[in-house]
């Protein structure tokens, strides 16, 4: 399977994302008629954004893969 995106442009990123976490991501995007990496992307930003970056739960989360701009999760 090829990625939906040119390596150039993005990259796979795989995380454990709680479902009720992973459902509400997928209906706030719909809300907004974002695509989901764009939502991904604006989450990931507005979490590194914060000053204590608060520790996210992953418990009992299951494998969630996106594609994100490259440097997205690094800094």
């Amino acid at each position: 399977m090829t990625a939906p995106y040119d390596p150039s442009d993005r990259e796979k990123v795989v995380a454990k994302l709680p479902s009720e976490l992973r459902k509400e991501l997928k209906v706030r995007a719909a809300e907004l008629d974002t695509d989901i990496q764009d939502a991904v992307t604006q989450g990931v930003e507005a979490w590194r954004g914060t000053a204590s970056r608060p520790p996210v739960d992953t418990t009992g989360g299951s494998s969630f893969a996106t594609y994100l701009r490259p440097g997205s999760t690094t800094g």
